[in-house]
């Protein structure tokens, strides 16, 4: 085989996995640089098939070579259903942020949010300020690390100091009440001193439980 045929297989090869791998090449920042990575390898497969339809014709490559490239190019045309397109957005029916740590929600979903509106959005809060943040950059389904783990613990000390389930359940929804309207609070008045009044600091009122007296009490410490 001479050289020139052997370039136009390389070729071929290299362009027919650029094609499949090019999501892992190019950063993530919006539909346009994938629309022009597509595009780009939409106009230079029909010269790579050009060069292999010459090639063949002269004789320069057989006809075992070219199933073989034709096997290749129908196994990529297959594989590339199942591919994603840039970072594996395109065909994603849900976005999920579970990053450790605090994140900037504004630098991170305005590129996301400008290209693909219509994605939902679930993201994993670390803090109340970062919540805050994520509600104003208009994810509505945040995950509350910080709060479900205080929750999940004090739970797990009221339990171990004999409270009744009842009660448990009681304080525990007090809790996220108070919570969720402090939370409006400071959403709407962006001071995120909004609500301290909400704050549990002594006693906790029950008075409003459908049956206050099934609860049971919290055991002395």
């Amino acid at each position: 085989m001479k050289l020139a045929s052997r370039l136009t297989i390389a070729a071929t090869a290299v362009a027919s996995i650029l094609v499949f791998i090019w999501p892992l090449l190019i950063s993530a920042q919006g539909s346009s640089q994938a629309t022009l990575a597509q595009g780009v390898f939409i106009a230079l497969m029909p010269a790579l098939l050009a060069l292999i339809v010459i090639e063949f014709s002269s004789g320069q490559i057989e006809a075992k070579q070219l199933a073989v490239l034709g096997v290749l190019i129908a196994l990529n045309a297959v594989v590339r259903i199942l591919g994603a397109g840039t970072a594996g957005i395109e065909t994603a029916s849900a976005l999920v942020f579970a990053i450790d740590g605090r994140w900037d929600p504004k630098a991170v979903l305005e590129p996301i949010q400008t290209e693909w509106p219509d994605l939902p959005v679930i993201a994993r809060a670390f803090d109340r300020t970062h919540n805050i943040a994520l509600r104003q950059a208009g994810v509505e389904q945040v995950v509350r690390e910080t709060l479900d783990g205080a929750v999940a613990m004090g739970r797990e000390v009221l339990t171990a100091l004999g409270t009744p389930e009842t009660m448990i359940d009681a304080i525990e929804a007090e809790y996220r009440r108070r919570d969720l309207e402090r939370l409006d609070l400071q959403l709407c008045s962006g001071d995120i001193m909004s609500g301290a009044d909400t704050i549990i600091r002594g006693a906790l009122d029950l008075d409003e439980a459908p049956d206050p007296a099934s609860l049971g009490e919290i055991p002395p410490a």
